[in-house]
């Protein structure tokens, strides 16, 4: 448990540090916990098949998969992952744009 603390630790401080921004990233922990399903299932493909690890199992604590198995990814997985990401990036946005006002090109326009 305390491994696992000092780990959400640690990934809110890069995030808070992203690009050498300091911003608050308003990020939850089910956020991160997200960040680290789509990195861990970017993983199994970019350094193997697709076929689950035990890697794999420990950061995304599936039940219903088996190390050994073939990830397939399903049109419903895809449509689920994109809706995620593009959830997690509006927040960024708006968190981003909250810290840095004047980063806001609407704010530039005349009217």
């Amino acid at each position: 448990m305390q491994g696992t603390l000092k780990k959400k630790e640690s990934i809110k401080k890069s995030l808070l540090n992203l690009y050498n921004f300091e911003i608050i990233h308003g990020y939850t922990d089910d956020d991160i916990e997200e960040f680290n399903k789509f990195k861990a299932l970017r993983n199994l493909f970019a350094h193997g098949d697709g076929t689950v690890t035990w890697v794999y199992l420990e950061k995304v604590k599936e039940p219903t998969l088996n190390q050994g198995e073939k990830v397939i990814v399903t049109e419903e997985i895809k449509t689920n992952l994109e809706t995620k990401i593009n959830q997690l990036l509006l927040k960024f946005d708006k968190i981003f744009l909250k810290s840095y006002p004047d980063l806001n090109f609407l704010n530039h326009i005349s009217h």
